[in-house]
């Protein structure tokens, strides 16, 4: 099985905020998984879950720029959709299996030709 990747990562310092879509009924569902990037002692680098007080603020800043991309990713996803005849997230609330079997891909996030 192929490791779903993130489609956009935010970085702040060693503190990463990774943005993964999936297929949702009602079209792409965005998560955002955080992470604090370390080298142990044998110079390999690994990721912690856990944060400290003041890494918790810069976590409450990648947040707030998380929420604000996967609104820019959503509304990316309805112009591209629009422009290709795709289900849009809105069609899909009143039509849900219409949107079923929809592949998630990075280009379907990326903003339209102009």
């Amino acid at each position: 099985m192929e490791k779903n990747k993130p489609v956009k990562v935010l970085w702040d310092g060693n503190i990463k905020a990774a943005i993964f879509a999936n297929q949702g009924q009602n079209g792409p569902v965005f998560n955002t998984a955080y992470a604090r990037i370390y080298t142990d002692g044998n110079g390999q680098t690994k990721e912690a879950y856990s944060f400290s007080g003041v890494e918790n603020l810069r976590i409450a800043e990648l947040a707030r720029k998380a929420h604000d991309t996967t609104n820019d990713l959503r509304k990316n996803y309805n112009q591209r959709a629009a422009q290709t005849g795709q289900t849009t997230t809105a069609q899909a609330q009143s039509a849900p299996e219409a949107n079923q079997g929809q592949p998630i891909t990075t280009e379907m996030f990326e903003p339209p030709a102009a």
